[in-house]
């Protein structure tokens, strides 16, 4: 099967000053978001270890991971890393329109994460246009 290599794009975005680890698949337009506890290099391994598991556990092979931000810039890849910044743009508006409901003044860290968790899922529930197939969906 020819979709079963995958290329991420990796980057740590900052929503409230909380941490995550979002990557965005090229061949099956998968959205993975991890929350980061730390902003260590050795966290960063773990999570990207994490979600690489979650690739292999729907039997994708990880073929190439372009990192930007913190860790070392992709200058020659910029449309690549350019890719996930896009994607972090729409989990926000999706998060802000969701708390925007809600009876919060302040929203605690908990809740955000999981708001931020529930986007994603959602954002992946419905197949896009350009993804591995406009039918199936990848669960």
């Amino acid at each position: 099967m020819k979709n079963n290599f995958v290329c991420l794009t990796a980057d740590v975005k900052f929503v409230n000053s909380l941490p995550f680890l979002v990557t965005a698949s090229w061949a099956i337009v998968c959205i993975t978001i991890k929350h980061m506890s730390q902003q260590t290099v050795f966290q960063f391994r773990q999570s990207l270890i994490c979600l690489l598991q979650l690739y292999a556990q729907a039997w994708f092979i990880v073929q190439t991971v372009w990192v930007g931000g913190h860790f070392e810039p992709l200058k020659q890849h910029s449309e690549y890393v350019g890719k996930v910044r896009h994607t972090l743009q729409v989990i926000k508006e999706h998060a802000r329109a969701s708390t925007s409901g809600l009876a919060y003044h302040h929203i605690p860290n908990r809740m955000l994460i999981e708001m931020i968790n529930y986007v994603v899922l959602w954002l992946n529930t419905f197949p896009t246009k350009n993804g591995i197939s406009t039918t199936l969906l990848l669960q």
